[in-house]
């Protein structure tokens, strides 16, 4: 994890273009995908704080070392959904950095 950034403005983002399907346990499908931009200790703290505060946002998983977010599919779910759920992915992105950006998360 990158400890470099303590302070400032954090510009975090999604890469969408990293979204790989995995296949998970019981036949459910996980997808992944990476973070651009320095994630510290401070970043990844109002990660998970946002993430328990919102619970449209639990389904989540940050990595922070790997840089990455993992999350579940929807059970029969399709394309939309994946979509959907980069959208509500990307608004967790820009909240944790407004949060982040404030002193001490």
């Amino acid at each position: 994890m990158d400890t470099a950034q303590r302070t400032g403005v954090y510009d975090i983002s999604v890469e969408h273009g990293s979204l790989q399907r995995v296949q998970a346990d019981l036949g459910g499908a996980r997808y992944c995908l990476h973070l651009n931009g320095a994630i510290d200790e401070n970043w990844a703290a109002a990660y998970q704080l946002e993430r328990r505060e919102s619970r449209t946002s639990s389904r989540f998983e940050l990595d922070p070392v790997a840089k990455a977010v993992w999350f579940a599919g929807v059970p029969g779910g399709d394309s939309t959904d994946i979509i959907d759920a980069l959208d509500i992915l990307d608004a967790l992105v820009d909240r944790v950095n407004q949060r982040a950006s404030r002193t001490g998360h």
